[in-house]
């Protein structure tokens, strides 16, 4: 294994953003495990995650979304992927997550947003739902993504 001077285990030389930005790297950042690996294990993790997750870009672009998501909101996974996080949750405006990023902390709130809020999903066939969110940004190199932790009240 490679070592930095910090002695943490990761390369100097090890750049993720050359790669897709995919969930397998925010998970094994630096890590030696294969490719093929890291790909397998993280669509496990979010797959058999007990609650819904969507993860979502700082465009607000839906990136992942997790067969809890699907069964929440009634989308499959490449149809939420061709949606934009407001249309789901309209809580959760580009206003919302811009902020967010230029607060760089959100440790407390996202604009208002406590990260535990009873908030009202929009479901495919335009229902409304009642959901607990938490949101958590995730910083990969400056680059922003979001993840949504949804669970059905």
């Amino acid at each position: 294994m490679n070592s930095d001077s910090t002695g943490a285990g990761i390369s100097k030389n090890d750049s993720y953003m050359n790669e897709s930005l995919g969930l397998e790297n925010i998970l094994f950042v630096g890590s030696e495990i294969g490719k093929g690996f890291r790909e397998g294990y993280a669509r496990c993790l979010l797959d058999n995650f007990i609650d819904g997750i969507i993860i979502f870009d700082e465009n607000g672009k839906i990136q992942a979304f997790n067969p809890i998501a699907e069964l929440v909101f009634s989308y499959t996974s490449d149809e939420a992927q061709m949606e934009q996080i407001n249309t789901l949750i309209p809580k959760l405006s580009p206003a919302t997550y811009i902020q967010f990023v230029e607060n760089g902390n959100g440790k407390d709130k996202i604009q208002g947003l406590e990260f535990s809020k009873k908030v009202t999903g929009i479901c495919k066939n335009g229902f409304a739902t009642s959901l607990n969110l938490l949101v958590n940004k995730i910083d990969i190199n400056g680059c922003y993504l979001f993840m949504a932790i949804i669970r059905k009240i």
